[in-house]
């Protein structure tokens, strides 16, 4: 179920504080309909213009309101500054196609042309379905071909393992939580609201960054804290906590502590959750922001978790309960030196995993460590030139001790089985240099270099990329980018080798905004090589192309719309010269849409539809009966993924209401996924003998509620 603490809701009016009114309007003073008006200290505070572009707030003085819109940029507005008896006019101005200020460009991602979406902390919390969860709001993207419910990035049509999610410049692996609040979906590792900003890159990952051959997603951290707050969440199965302290004239400190139950949740809808047994997640997080000089900075993030779950499952004919644990803990700490026209930064990071996971007569336990250093330079040369170098090294080991079955296709516990001790370790080096040139004020080009120094008998492996930008005007935004790119698979239960992956890929994208429209478009392509699993089935090539179309719209005053399709083609082989076969992520269409209302006095609600079609499987067509062990062994088709699964179809509701108090807020949430309580098959479970077969659904009608306290210091 989604966590909806981010929705801005719309305020009850309290008396005895000051009222202002202004209007927001475009550079040629049209009136600009649904922007944003938040706390510059709290983002969960705010309001939206009405269709004339006004607004009213209610509040303390002592704070600076933040105006936002699609296409213009941010303005601050100092309530101090105002005048309660004469409304205000604010001109936003629109983006500016370069940014002006050195101080500025050190700080956003040099490589920021190949972004696709570039998500602020705000941008987060308004996603209809994200929950909150930096993660998870990458799915209403087009770009998302995620069908799990999970909240694991697979863009355009690459397996997640191929992507990378970077964290103050450190790749964060397994990024998301294994507990799940519905026994199949999974949130991300990250508190939204330590965020700064998150850069989603659907195609072509920048080489500022190695080991990814599918996508990448780059979060930043805060670097400002204006208020000392505290917050505190209670709902259906979490009850957290959240404190901001400021250390200083800018240093300040961030710590949250969340705990994750399962009784309730599941004791009001059981007929919803029947394969959801229990869960259990304890998680900690602390964050530091420390300025050692004007020009030296120091961030350090620090998490740890321990989660638990049961549910019921099967693998072939064998249903049983599940059991799993895992343990975890990791450090990412950032070092920042920015002169005038330069910036220096060096990172690193200690990841430690433990894990257990039980099923009939499979038990697994493996122990993953990952070690990481890279330093890096960047150098802007007036506005037009800017280039960087740098290296890194990662390392990367996995300890597996199973006792599986000697039956791949059983895991009764009477089956006999058998314990396989494997530890596999990967270290990498890489060295980059990277370069971006801008002739005018519409056009940027930029080209990227990364290869390895072989270690371990690793293969060298050269990673190219270019890309051109062009904006014509500040509607239009063209954006071609093409490349080769390497990574190194993670192991896993099924594929324990350091498994060197390629991709070649090529995309052209558009968008294009006006006023309370934006519109955007893209067309790639990919030819993935390398051996990847996809559960017992192992693809050496991989073959993608793929359409992308969105558009959003704000309308009728207090509504706001989007939709989004994919269309994908996904064809696969075993090996380089075998057969061609339909991949499981061979996708039709894959629909998003949304219609939010937000209403000043009443309420925030959002209706969420999720359509695709259905994932290829390869069938089993019978089972042949083993005397010796007494169980059928399931007989295969001639050709994989030769059908599909239904259709997926998912509505979703959430309503909020938020009531300002004198020195903070509360926000009521109250969310149904699956109203309609369709049953969306994400796998097939066998009879005994093989002969007849049931769909297993995602999770059916749930219901979710809960109250965020926020409490800030006087």
């Amino acid at each position: 179920m989604k966590y909806l603490f981010g929705l801005i809701g719309l305020f009850s009016m309290v008396w005895g504080q000051a009222k202002y009114s202004g209007q927001v309007l475009s550079p040629t003073s049209e009136p600009l309909f649904a922007a944003n008006i938040v706390l510059k200290s709290n983002l969960q505070k705010g309001v939206i213009t009405d269709l004339e572009g006004r607004f009213q707030w209610i509040g303390s003085e002592s704070d600076t309101l933040i105006i936002s819109y699609p296409g213009y940029e941010l303005h601050s507005l100092p309530l101090l500054d105002l005048d309660e008896s004469t409304p205000i006019s604010i001109k936003l101005k629109e983006k500016s196609l370069s940014l002006d200020e050195i101080s500025i460009r050190a700080y956003r991602p040099i490589a920021e042309e190949f972004s696709v979406v570039r998500m602020e902390k705000l941008d987060i919390y308004l996603n209809p379905i994200s929950a909150a969860d930096p993660l998870r709001a990458i799915t209403v993207l087009p770009a998302s071909t995620n069908t799990q419910e999970s909240a694991n990035p697979s863009l355009r049509g690459s397996a997640a393992n191929r992507s990378r999610v970077i964290l103050n410049g450190v790749p964060i692996y397994n990024p998301v939580r294994n507990s799940q609040i519905n026994g199949l979906g999974n949130f991300s590792l990250f508190n939204t609201e330590l965020l700064e900003s998150q850069s989603v890159y659907a195609s072509n990952p920048p080489l500022t960054y190695g080991n990814s051959s599918g996508g990448l997603v780059q979060i930043e951290t805060n670097r400002e804290l204006k208020q000392n707050s505290t917050q505190l969440s209670l709902s259906l199965a979490n009850a957290g906590i959240f404190r901001s302290q400021q250390l200083g004239d800018r240093a300040f400190l961030q710590a949250y502590g969340n705990y994750q139950f399962s009784g309730a949740f599941t004791g009001i809808q059981p007929n919803s959750l029947d394969f959801l047994k229990s869960f259990s997640t304890q998680d900690a997080g602390l964050y530091l922001f420390l300025p050692l000089s004007p020009k030296w900075e120091l961030q350090n993030f620090v998490y740890g978790i321990a989660e638990s779950y049961r549910v019921e499952t099967q693998v072939f004919a064998h249903r049983d309960d599940a059991f799993g644990s895992r343990k975890r803990a990791f450090n990412v700490l950032r070092l920042k030196r920015q002169a005038k026209n330069s910036i220096w930064s060096t990172q690193g990071s200690l990841d430690l995993i433990q894990s257990k996971y039980n099923f009939g007569n499979l038990q697994s336990r493996t122990n993953s460590t990952q070690g990481y250093f890279s330093t890096e330079y960047k150098s802007f040369i007036g506005r037009k030139f800017s280039w960087q170098a740098g290296a890194n090294y990662d390392s990367y080991g996995r300890h597996f001790r199973d006792s599986s079955s000697i039956l791949y296709f059983s895991n009764r516990p009477d089956i006999p089985s058998s314990f396989v001790d494997t530890q596999v370790f990967r270290p990498l080096v890489e060295a980059h240099v990277y370069a971006s040139w801008s002739p005018n004020e519409s056009l940027k080009l930029s080209t990227g270099l990364r290869s390895n120094l072989p270690l371990a008998g690793q293969s060298q492996f050269l990673s190219f990329q270019g890309s051109m930008r062009w904006n014509p005007n500040s509607s239009h935004s063209f954006l071609l980018s093409g490349g080769r790119y390497h990574s190194y698979g993670l192991p896993n239960f099924f594929l324990r080798g350091n498994e060197l992956l390629a991709s070649d890929q090529l995309a052209l994208d558009y968008s294009w905004s006006k006023d309370n429209f934006r519109l955007a478009g893209a067309a790639f392509a990919k030819d993935e090589k390398g051996l990847q699993n996809e559960g017992f089935i192992f693809i050496q090539r991989s073959r993608i192309f793929g359409l992308e179309g969105s558009l959003e719209v704000n309308f009728a005053k207090y509504f706001r719309a989007s939709i989004a399709n994919s269309f994908l083609i996904h064809r696969i082989r075993f090996s380089e010269n075998s057969e061609e076969f339909n991949g499981n992520m061979d996708l039709p269409y894959f629909v998003k849409a949304s219609l939010a209302f937000n209403h000043p006095k009443w309420f925030s609600f959002t209706a969420v539809w999720l359509g695709r079609s259905g994932t290829y499987f390869t069938p089993i067509i019978g089972g042949e009966y083993l005397e010796e062990f007494d169980l059928y062994e399931p007989q295969w088709p001639n050709s994989v993924f030769s059908e599909r699964l239904p259709d997926y179809h998912n509505l979703s509701l959430s309503l909020s209401r938020y009531q300002l108090l004198s020195q903070g807020s509360l926000v009521l949430f109250f969310s149904v996924n699956n109203v309609l309580n369709r049953l969306n098959p994400q796998d097939i479970w066998y009879s005994e003998d093989f002969r007849e077969g049931s769909f297993a659904p995602f999770s059916l009608r749930t219901f979710y509620f809960g109250v965020v306290w926020s409490i800030n210091d006087q």
